[in-house]
């Protein structure tokens, strides 16, 4: 996980938020939701029920929605001490706020605002949090965030994140069309309200667009367009780099003559040269296209008849000759 998050772009709510529940939200985001001993709570604040982020006496599963302001120049940084059971750990996505509601109730933007963005200095469980108050907090309240932002974790690439009436759509660059963070949150939210999103991703647009961003895999949601060729090959096109492409991707038998898609393959994954129709195994042209994409390939064509090629076997010298083993020719 990055130390620092650039994010840009702009995610908008329906309607402005209330200004009770939007003053109480920023009070939210200053209260550090840790383990809390919620009897305690309640013994020791006779209000606690107005003390709830959404006002209805719900303090959570751990105390998570007790709202407890903290005056950070006060000793201990104003924290109560004695209601904490656990100071490094909760039920909530993140310990701290990541993001806060701007000041005229429009927009969700992050911890520091900057013109079209801003970024987060203490990014884990970030996108947790997203997943977490669109669903916990915003849609119990009828609010409905919707928008598009890009993330970039230095170090570790940039990633889409595309928010549809309270469902959150993201990926990464490092594991194609599934978001890699803790998940400490509840599992109804952990598998993004999956119904309402299979009903999202209905409109073909959409969902292409969506995995053009990386937000979505083709073998997501038994997506109905597995025998799709756009979908067949962006999906291939998205998985190249990943050590895991050959596990992420699916190839309809219909394909695996058709050059486009299978050279997107193999730039994906070597493996996938196992994978060629009749014709592409037996075209010349097209294996000594793939050696010189990537030589790795003749790992998975040691035993084919390519091996005895004196011409493949120079090319494949040329390119990179700890993989002349693997012909037949010894020289």
């Amino acid at each position: 996980m990055a130390t620092m998050v650039f994010i840009k772009g702009k995610l908008t709510f329906n309607k402005p938020i209330d200004k009770d529940f939007l003053a109480k939200f920023k009070d939210y985001t200053e209260t550090n939701h840790c383990l809390k001993n919620i009897e305690l709570i309640k013994q020791k604040y006779p209000h606690w029920k107005e003390m709830t982020l959404l006002g209805d006496g719900n303090l959570g599963r751990d105390g998570e929605f007790f709202v407890c302001k903290q005056d950070f120049n006060a000793p201990n940084n104003g924290r109560d001490d004695e209601i904490i059971v656990d100071l490094n750990h909760g039920y909530a996505a993140s310990r701290y706020a990541n993001w806060l509601i701007n000041d005229d109730g429009t927009e969700l933007v992050p911890l520091h605002i900057e013109k079209d963005g801003g970024w987060i200095d203490n990014p884990q469980g970030y996108l947790d949090e997203l997943f977490y108050l669109c669903q916990k907090v915003f849609a119990p309240l009828g609010y409905i965030l919707n928008g598009e932002c890009q993330c970039d974790e230095p170090g570790y690439g940039t990633l889409n994140v595309v928010i549809i009436n309270n469902l959150v759509f993201c990926g990464s660059s490092t594991l194609n069309g599934f978001y890699y963070g803790s998940f400490t949150i509840d599992s109804n939210i952990r598998m993004y309200n999956d119904e309402a999103r299979k009903e999202i991703l209905k409109d073909r647009d959409l969902a292409f667009k969506l995995l053009k961003l990386k937000c979505i895999s083709i073998l997501d949601f038994n997506l109905p367009y597995r025998d799709d060729r756009d979908f067949v090959l962006q999906s291939l096109i998205n998985l190249e780099g990943n050590r895991y492409a050959d596990r992420l991707a699916l190839i309809p038998r219909e394909y695996r003559d058709d050059e486009e898609i299978m050279t997107a393959a193999i730039k994906a994954s070597p493996k996938f040269i196992n994978g060629l129709g009749d014709k592409l195994s037996n075209d010349k042209a097209f294996i000594k296209k793939a050696i010189t994409n990537n030589p790795g390939v003749m790992v998975y064509l040691k035993k084919t008849k390519w091996a005895d090629d004196e011409e493949l076997y120079n090319l494949v010298l040329k390119l990179n000759k700890k993989y002349v083993k693997y012909f037949s020719i010894k020289k």
